[in-house]
């Protein structure tokens, strides 16, 4: 109903003076129509009310970049409920390539299969070399706490097994020297 009306209103003045309603003529009137007050769209799109008063004066040297302007009159278009198309039609379009000549050669690419990753697609996404680190770094600080208690730990068992190897070589009266062993017959 908003849409037709705003559709309405655009008809009517471009029928009175020749030129189309702005981009942000078109969102004043919708804005207006709906009683919404202009803090209150900011507030709830969580932009500051200068930006949208220069987004409906058409200042774009108040933004950052062509694409923020097209983002946020979108944004504003879902807050008023109202079709973006006939607004971002009348804001300036983003420089660089157009996008809609490679949609034929995108649905070409899927019906044929999926496209082949590459060798180092999303490094962040292969944990191995990450887990290894953490792995690493947890050993390393489980030795260094408790060094001091395993070497204490340590050294008294090789102590207390000392002579105990030393009189394990002489049992049942074998000698230290050992003499070679003749096997077969």
């Amino acid at each position: 109903m908003i849409e037709s009306d705003i559709q309405e209103a655009t008809n009517a003045n471009h029928a009175a003076t020749g030129a189309p309603l702005s981009a942000g003529e078109m969102l004043r009137q919708a804005r207006e129509e709906l009683g919404y007050h202009l803090p209150a769209v900011a507030a709830h799109l969580k932009v500051s009310v200068h930006k949208l008063e220069a987004l409906e004066a058409g200042d774009w040297s108040a933004f950052p970049d062509v694409v923020f302007v097209r983002a946020l009159a979108s944004a504003v278009c879902r807050v008023l409920k109202i079709d973006p198309a006939p607004v971002l039609a009348q804001l300036p379009k983003p420089p660089g390539k157009d996008l809609s000549p490679g949609v034929e050669s995108v649905k070409t690419r899927v019906a044929v299969g999926p496209a082949q990753s590459k060798k180092n697609d999303f490094p962040s996404s292969k944990p191995f070399p990450w887990v290894g680190v953490v792995v690493l770094l947890r050993v390393a600080t489980v030795g260094v706490l408790f060094y001091p208690q395993l070497a204490e730990y340590w050294k008294s068992r090789a102590a207390a097994s000392a002579p105990a190897r030393a009189r394990s070589n002489n049992v049942a009266g074998v000698a230290d020297k050992s003499e070679p062993v003749a096997l077969g017959g």
